[in-house]
């Protein structure tokens, strides 16, 4: 059997590595979008267990959450809680909630 190369080895282990990566890249550094329901609004949940956090609001009984399908919007404030980092994104929210949205959010999300 030939010895493989120095450079060869290099880059089959190389390539291991991104495809390994790659599967994991979901429990590593998970991310999910969901749109508030009667805003122009989404929030962007970041972090180990963000899928799980998303599906939570999705599956709240009070449907105050959806999945989108919206362009971009401008992130509002960024409240990171634990594992995970919540981006609320759209100017709709200061329009109808007002300037204290982003500090009641971080109470709520804060408090046990």
């Amino acid at each position: 059997m030939k010895k493989l190369p120095a450079l060869a080895l290099a880059l089959l282990i190389l390539s291991a590595i991104i495809i390994g990566y790659s599967l994991l890249s979901d429990y590593f550094s998970s991310k999910c979008t969901v749109g508030i329901v009667g805003y122009d609004a989404v929030i962007d949940i970041k972090g180990s267990g963000a899928k799980n956090a998303c599906d939570e609001l999705l599956l709240n009984e009070n449907h105050y959450f959806s999945t989108f399908d919206k362009p971009a919007r401008p992130v509002i404030c960024v409240v990171k809680v634990n594992s995970l980092t919540y981006t609320f994104k759209g100017e709709d929210l200061i329009k109808k909630v007002g300037p204290g949205f982003c500090a009641d959010i971080q109470k709520g999300l804060a408090s046990p």
